[in-house]
C-alpha cells in the first residue's frame, strides 16, 4: 500500500500479491498441519541407505505354481531350469533396482548420502542413524512377478522406512515397476528381452520410490490394494434430434456394456475384486447406480459406503454416462443422387477414484466422446450403423478418454519434482 500526490490530491495504491499454492492430489488445508507426517525425508539432509533386502519368495507370481507336481522327468527339469532363472532375473531386479534408487536420490537438492556402517546391515535401522545420518532409509524387495502371454510383464514392488535420529520410523512406503514387451511378429520370442524389461521395471520403481520420499505423494496402487470397478450409470433412452422434431431412443446395449465400459490399466498386483460380488451389491443387483452421483458432479460418499456394504475393499472405480445426444441431419449424395443422412452421437462420461476408508477423492475426470456417421451406398445397397450403435460407439470414445486421463494421473508418480 503506497500514497502518491496527484494534480487531484493524494491517490491510494493498492498492490495485491497472488502467490499460487501447489498442493498434492486430494490433499486438504488441514494435511499441512505437520509437513513431516506427509514428506518422509522432511528436515533430513544426511541419509544413510541400507542395502537393499529380498523377501520375494522365490517362485515368481504368476506363471509357475510352486505346487506342480508331474511325473514326467523332462518336465520337472524344465520347471526347475525355469525357477532358476526367475530366481536370478529377481536378483537382477533387486541390483538394478539399488543402482538406480541411490542415482534417483543423490539427484534429490539438500541431500546427502553416507555409507552405513558395516554393523548395520546386521543390527538395522538404529545402528544406520547413529553413524552420523540424520535419518537411514530401509528398502526392502517383497514381490516379484511375471506373466507371459501376448505380451511378456515382469513387475516388482519394494517397501521402504525411514528411521529418525530420535527413534522415530516413517512407513512403509511403497513404489511398484511395471515393464512390458510385446510378442514379435514373426517367432515365438518377444520384443525386449527379460533382462531389459528387468531394467525398466526396477528403473520405474526407483523413481517412483525417490519420488513418494521427497513429495509424500504414493500412487494409490503401490500398495496393492483391493480394487473394486462398479458398472457405469448409463441410461435407458437418449434423445434424438432430427431437424426440429426430437423424440427417445431406447439403447439397451449400454446397460449390457456397463460392466465392461470402465476397464482401467492396473499392474498385477493390484487385485481386482471378482465382478461376481460387486454384482451382489444391492445397488448393483437393483440398477441403481446413478443415484450414488450428486446432480452437480461427485459421487455421494455417505449412499457409496451404503451400498459397498460389508464388500472388502480399499480403491472402488464408480462412472457414469453423465449426457448423451444423438443428432439426423440430411446430407445430399450427389455422387449417386440417392438420398442421405448423417449421423452424430456425442457422449459425455465422469469417473472417480475413491479411497473407500477415508472417502477421500483420489482421481475424478469427465470427457466428451462423439462419431459420426454417414450413409453410404456398396453395390447399390444403403448402408448405415444404427442410432443405437451410434450411441454405443461414441461412450466407447468417452470412456477410452477417461482411461487415458487415468494413465496420466498415473504418470506424475514417474517424475520427480
Amino acid at each position: 500500500m503506497a500514497f502518491r500526490a496527484g494534480a487531484h490530491g493524494r491517490e491510494l495504491l493498492v498492490c495485491l500479491a497472488v502467490v499460487p499454492v501447489l498442493t498434492p492430489f486430494g490433499a486438504g488445508p488441514d494435511q499441512f498441519q505437520d509437513s513431516a507426517a506427509l514428506v518422509p525425508l522432511a528436515y533430513v539432509r544426511r541419509l544413510a541407505v541400507l542395502p537393499l533386502a529380498v523377501r520375494a519368495p522365490s517362485d515368481p507370481e504368476g506363471p509357475l505354481d510352486p505346487g506342480t507336481k508331474t511325473s514326467d522327468p523332462a518336465r520337472r527339469e524344465r520347471l526347475r531350469s525355469e525357477r532358476n532363472r526367475v530366481a536370478a532375473l529377481r536378483l537382477e531386479a533387486a541390483e538394478k533396482f539399488q543402482e538406480a534408487l541411490l542415482s534417483r536420490l543423490r539427484g534429490l537438492l539438500g541431500l546427502q548420502l553416507v555409507d552405513p556402517p558395516g554393523e548395520a546391515e546386521r543390527d538395522g535401522l538404529p545402528a544406520a542413524v547413529s553413524a552420523g545420518a540424520d535419518a537411514a532409509l530401509a528398502v526392502a524387495l517383497d514381490r516379484f512377478g511375471m506373466h507371459s502371454g501376448l505380451e511378456r510383464e515382469i513387475w516388482l514392488r519394494v517397501e521402504a522406512r525411514v528411521a529418525l535420529a530420535d527413534g522415530e520410523v516413517r512407513g512403509p512406503y511403497h513404489a511398484v515397476g511395471w515393464a512390458r514387451a510385446p510378442r514379435r511378429i514373426l517367432g515365438k520370442s518377444y520384443q525386449k528381452p527379460d533382462s531389459q524389461l528387468v531394467a525398466e521395471a526396477a528403473a520405474q520403481a526407483a523413481t517412483r520410490l525417490a519420488c513418494t520420499l521427497d513429495s509424500g505423494v504414493q500412487s494409490p496402487f503401490a500398495s496393492s490394494p483391493r480394487v473394486v470397478i462398479l458398472p457405469a450409470a448409463v441410461p435407458s433412452s437418449v434423445e434424438k434430434q432430427t431437424g426440429s422434431s426430437w423424440e427417445q431412443v431406447p439403447v439397451p446395449s449400454l446397460a449390457r456394456q456397463a460392466d465392461v465400459l470402465l476397464q482401467p490399466e492396473l499392474h498385477p498386483g493390484v487385485y481386482l475384486v471378482p465382478a461376481t460380488e460387486s454384482a451382489r451389491l444391492p445397488s448393483v443387483a437393483s440398477a441403481s447406480l446413478g443415484r450414488l452421483w450428486r446432480r452437480g458432479g461427485g459421487v455421494d460418499l455417505g449412499l457409496l459406503r451404503r451400498a459397498l456394504g460389508s464388500l472388502d475393499a480399499d480403491l472402488v472405480f464408480a462412472s457414469r454416462v453423465v449426457d448423451a445426444e444423438l443428432t439426423e441431419s440430411p446430407l445430399p449424395d450427389a455422387s449417386v443422387g440417392k438420398p442421405a443422412r448423417e449421423m452424430r452421437a456425442e457422449v459425455e462420461a465422469e469417473a472417480a477414484l475413491i479411497r473407500i476408508p477415508d472417502g477421500a477423492v483420489l482421481w475424478r475426470a469427465r470427457t466428451v466422446g462423439s462419431t459420426t456417421d454417414r450413409t453410404e451406398y456398396v453395390r447399390g445397397r444403403r448402408s448405415q450403423r444404427t442410432d443405437e450403435q451410434c450411441v454405443l460407439d461414441a461412450a466407447r470414445v468417452a470412456y477410452a478418454n477417461l482411461r487415458f486421463s487415468l494413465q496420466d494421473f498415473e504418470r506424475r508418480f514417474d517424475r520427480l519434482p
